[in-house]
Order: C-alpha cells, then structure tokens, then sequence
C-alpha cells in the first residue's frame, strides 16, 4: 500500500505520468479493499476513473469499484459499473490477480440487483453464471439461496 501511494505522489506531478498514476491509484484501491478499507479504496478508485486513459487500468479500476461498492451498499453505481465494464470486455480478468474475473463482476451485479429488489434482472445474471440450472426463478426466497450456493463456489 505505502508504495502504491509514494508512486502516486511522485505520479501526480506532471500529466505525462498519468498512466503510472492511474495504476498506482490502482494498486491503491486494492490494497485497501483487501484490507476492508473500503471508502478509501473507493475514492482511489474513483480518482481513476476521472482519467481520460483507454486501457485495463480503467478496467481494472472499475472491477475494483464494483466489489467495494457492492460491499457498501451502492447497488445502483454497482450496476452501472459492472454493466459498462462488462459490455467493455466480457471475458474481463484482473490484470494482476486473474482469479478476479468476469464471475466476480457478474455475480456483484447479480447481488446488486437483488438487493434493489430486481428479481428478474437478477435471475437473469443468474442464467448467465450458471446454464445449467437455467431458467433461474425470479423468486426472491429462491434467489437468495442460489446467491449464497454460487457466492461460496465463486470463492
């Protein structure tokens, strides 16, 4: 984390170090969110994304943003993310930890529609995690037993 950070300072000196900057705020946000530091790593994660940059860092800055959001309740912004980064890259893997990966994102989409009470939106991200057992209810008592069975296979 201390040398995500120092390479951010050093980074945020002239705007032809943008790339390093976003991925040391990247490295950043990480670090926090492994370490439950989830509003920290948020703001890092948003920093990022105000960087008019066209790469994975983005990517994965946005992967980032939608696991800590999940986390604290953002469903709405969780949506949003998951939906443009996975229209951006379907296959999406964490540059850096590839067990990170489309699943992950999908998932927290999945649980962010079920918890603003989108049931079938939900199932239907369901589907997609899992074709063998599709269609999935719509059924919220239903839904939320999946969630819990797939959260723990995912993991």
């Amino acid at each position: 984390l201390n040398n995500f950070q120092d390479a951010a300072v050093t980074a945020s000196t002239n705007v032809l170090y943008d790339n390093l900057h976003a991925e040391s705020l990247t490295g950043s946000g990480w670090s926090n969110a492994f370490l439950r530091e989830y509003s920290t790593a948020s703001a890092d994660f948003n920093k990022v994304l105000n960087f008019s940059l066209s790469s994975a860092i983005i990517l994965d800055a946005q992967a980032g943003l939608v696991i800590v959001e999940n986390i604290r309740g953002k469903y709405t912004v969780v949506i949003a993310l998951a939906t443009e980064l996975l229209d951006s890259n379907p296959a999406y893997e964490f540059s850096h930890k590839t067990s990170i990966n489309y699943s992950d994102i999908r998932l927290a989409r999945a649980q962010a529609y079920f918890n603003s009470g989108d049931f079938i939106n939900c199932a239907l991200d369901l589907d997609i995690l899992d074709p063998d057992n599709k269609p999935h209810s719509s059924n919220p008592t239903e839904l939320l037993e999946f969630l819990r069975t797939i959260s723990a296979e995912l993991q």
